[in-house]
């Protein structure tokens, strides 16, 4: 019975979810409208787009929510699962389009835009990593399989790599004793390549993005309010 008050009670909210969203909706059509009538085009600029995301995603899951969900799904451990992802996918979303709004903030919007230049530049720095770790698998795998715990399938061995690129590492094999000295120069060769060749690529990039956002960031943030205010100065125009 309490169970059935608190899926209620959530269903309830999941109602004023509707409504959040669908004004979000609501806003972008009637951007539409505008631009198919006037003479001059309001922009879908990133904000308009995270309305539409926020708007579909989270009327079309709480509508799911309303529309299958009953109490007892909450018993089953695979259903309750998915309805915790599809919150995190909401509040994920959502948080997205909120701090779009800082961007027209000088010093938040500096920040945010260096970091998304990080995050765009490490996408290169990570296919160079897991191409490294590609090739050192097997090598760690077909020596080691029947003799280190950690190379005894692929997947260890790769999550063993990973580790050890992060410095969690031994140099020594407890297990075969007659394997140790092969291992310690394969473990240190790793260790080096990881840590000082790779991780230090990272850093590179990392300073050298920070550094261009400097001298950029105030024209992205300047650009980003001018983007703001147009979708407002361009309907008064009209």
């Amino acid at each position: 019975m309490l169970l059935e008050q608190y899926v209620a009670d959530f269903k309830t909210l999941c109602y004023l979810g509707i409504a959040t969203a669908i004004a979000c909706l609501v806003s972008v059509i009637c951007q539409f409208i505008f631009n198919v009538f006037s003479d001059y085009k309001v922009p879908f600029d990133i904000w308009s787009k995270c309305d539409i995301v926020n708007a579909l995603v989270n009327s079309s899951v709480y509508i799911c929510f309303i529309t299958f969900l009953d109490p007892k799904d909450f018993m089953d451990e695979q259903i309750s699962s998915w309805v915790i992802y599809l919150q995190l996918a909401m509040v994920l979303i959502s948080w997205i389009r909120f701090l779009s709004f800082f961007l027209v903030i000088s010093a938040i919007s500096r920040l945010i835009m260096t970091l998304i230049k990080m995050l765009v530049s490490c996408f290169t720095f990570l296919f160079i990593v897991v191409c490294y770790l590609v090739l050192m698998t097997p090598i760690f795998f077909i020596l080691f399989q029947e003799t280190m715990t950690a190379c005894i399938d692929p997947i260890r061995t790769l999550v063993f790599l990973y580790d050890s690129y992060l410095g969690t590492f031994a140099y020594t094999s407890v297990q075969a004793p007659e394997y140790e000295a092969r291992w310690t120069i394969l473990v240190t060769i790793h260790v080096f390549l990881a840590n000082t060749f790779v991780l230090n690529y990272l850093v590179a990039i990392l300073t050298t993005v920070y550094e261009e956002m400097l001298e950029k960031g105030d024209f992205a943030y300047k650009s980003n309010k001018y983007m703001f205010i147009e979708r407002y100065f361009i309907a008064m125009q009209d």
